[in-house]
């Protein structure tokens, strides 16, 4: 069987049809007169699409166990009176904003705040850990 040369269309592959498919990848077509460059690049964003999804069902999968996990240790504290909630000193200052654009600080005597010994909030407490981090805390008026 001979050579056929096809012509050549806009944004088609320009090649010579042979007998097998190894010559028609050799020559960067395959059967349908697609590019094999189109064809890796459409498998490439299938797979960096399929990566991405299940990178993100993994996170999304893993942040849900872990706040079903603290949930549970949370509330088998809370039966067991085992420390669920702490306590740390917080100071915390008013900013009332000034006609003349300043703005003046009142500052108010520290207090102890309630917190939840847990990684998420629970029954309307903020984290420890969190509050730990954040002792000084604004009010803006």
């Amino acid at each position: 069987m001979g050579r056929v040369s096809l012509p050549v269309e806009a944004g088609s592959c320009q090649r010579e049809r042979k007998s097998n498919l190894i010559g028609n990848v050799l020559e960067g077509c395959d059967y349908n007169g697609t590019p094999v460059t189109s064809l890796l690049a459409a498998g490439i964003k299938r797979w960096l699409k399929r990566v991405i999804m299940v990178g993100l069902a993994s996170a999304l999968g893993l942040t849900a166990l872990a706040y079903a996990v603290d949930f549970a240790v949370f509330r088998y504290r809370v039966a067991t009176n085992r420390q669920p909630f702490g306590q740390i000193t917080v100071t915390s200052y008013d900013a009332v904003p000034q006609k003349s654009g300043k703005t003046q600080f009142i500052f108010n005597p520290s207090e102890a705040q309630t917190c939840v010994n847990s990684l998420f909030p629970r029954e309307g407490y903020v984290p420890c850990w969190y509050l730990q981090r954040h002792t000084e805390q604004r009010i803006d008026m």
